[in-house]
């Protein structure tokens, strides 16, 4: 995959949902009412959630796409992505896996024996399992409709990048996303403050141009990788 075109993706997905949040803010700041602009700001604070939530899943998903494209094994992997890439295989431990979508024996007659009989295959199988091609599905991306800090966090930890990720930004994270709610579901009636939808604004912008530079960074480092490279493209 080519730095240079993922680089291109985040930044042309970037300036959009940004020109479209500066034009709504610049509409608002023309209107000469000072209720009214407060009142708009309140549309605003919720559109200004919806486009960092949006930018930060393509991000995410962007590079999920890359280690899928990158198409090493799951042996070669690093162990946060072998283990994202092992999910089928910890649900048929777990579940026994009567329809053989990982394992291949077929399950005991005892049923009580399944999840056993698992386990022990576990063992036998696991050199054709870590052979496997690493292909992350989307869903190890979940935003859950409420991208708070915790739920960064949960994404970050899955995809195995650093933990300090935006952490600059967690508490603006946290109030825009407990503001929005609080609109969406009719229990916030309050204005926004000019300064204080300002001061958000900042963040949300600053978290995407984090969140791009450092998904760049990861893609071109191959940090999905036991061996990490450097250099401009990942193959």
């Amino acid at each position: 995959m080519n730095i240079e075109e993922v680089w291109a993706e985040l930044e042309n997905d970037m300036a959009w949902r940004q020109a479209e949040i500066r034009a709504l803010s610049n509409l608002q700041a023309s209107t000469r009412r000072d209720a009214e602009k407060a009142h708009l700001r309140r549309a605003l604070l919720v559109m200004l959630y919806a486009h960092t939530e949006g930018f930060c899943k393509l991000a995410f998903l962007t590079y999920v796409n890359a280690i899928n494209k990158a198409m090493i094994s799951c042996s070669n992997a690093a162990d946060g992505i072998a283990a994202a890439a092992f999910t089928d295989v910890f649900h048929a431990l777990t579940y026994g896996d009567e329809k053989r979508r990982v394992f291949l024996a077929s399950p005991p007659e005892d049923k009580k024996l399944t999840i056993l009989a698992r386990q022990r295959e576990f063992f036998t199988e696991l050199p054709r399992l870590l052979a496997r091609q690493i292909q992350l599905p989307d869903t190890v991306v979940n935003t859950e409709d409420n991208l708070s800090s915790k739920v960064v966090k949960r994404n970050v930890y899955r995809l195995g990048l650093p933990e300090s990720l935006l952490s600059n930004y967690y508490t603006d994270l946290d109030e825009l996303v407990n503001r929005r709610n609080n609109i969406a579901h009719g229990g916030d009636g309050d204005p926004v403050k000019e300064r204080d939808y300002e001061r958000l604004q900042k963040s949300a912008f600053g978290a995407m141009d984090e969140l791009a530079l450092s998904i760049v960074s990861a893609i071109e480092g191959a940090q999905y990788s036991r061996q990490q490279l450097s250099g401009t493209t990942v193959n």
